[in-house]
């Protein structure tokens, strides 16, 4: 599937992507679509999260993220955060997916490939 990969987006480097667990941040997207799919032609192990901030238009990147990853055959999972008024939304997304990563793969949070 690698070389698919590199076949159908020239310039891919699913090398740089681990052989072991894949802990991939779907947002619904393009970017992170592809990110998945790539996870996918190297990897095995690959979970995918979706961090919802509870912000408008949250419903419908949820179906597009659980879309994604039903078409990869990737188990997807959602975790609702809400960020406290000293912290950016991307401090809360991180921490988040260090913590989802960390569990799901049960490894330290910096072994985790995100």
């Amino acid at each position: 599937m690698a070389g698919e990969a590199e076949d159908r987006l020239p310039g891919a480097r699913p090398e740089l992507i681990p052989r072991g667990p894949v802990v991939v941040a779907l947002s619904g997207g393009a970017d992170s679509a592809v990110a998945a799919w790539l996870a996918t032609s190297r990897s095995s192990e690959v979970r995918a999260v979706f961090v919802d901030h509870g912000w408008p238009g949250s419903t419908a990147m949820v179906a597009a993220a659980r879309a994604v990853a039903d078409r990869l055959a990737i188990p997807l999972r959602v975790v609702l955060v809400q960020p406290t008024a000293t912290e950016t939304a991307a401090l809360v997304t991180a921490r988040t997916l260090r913590s989802v990563a960390s569990t799901t793969f049960r490894q330290t949070p910096a072994s985790c490939p995100i």
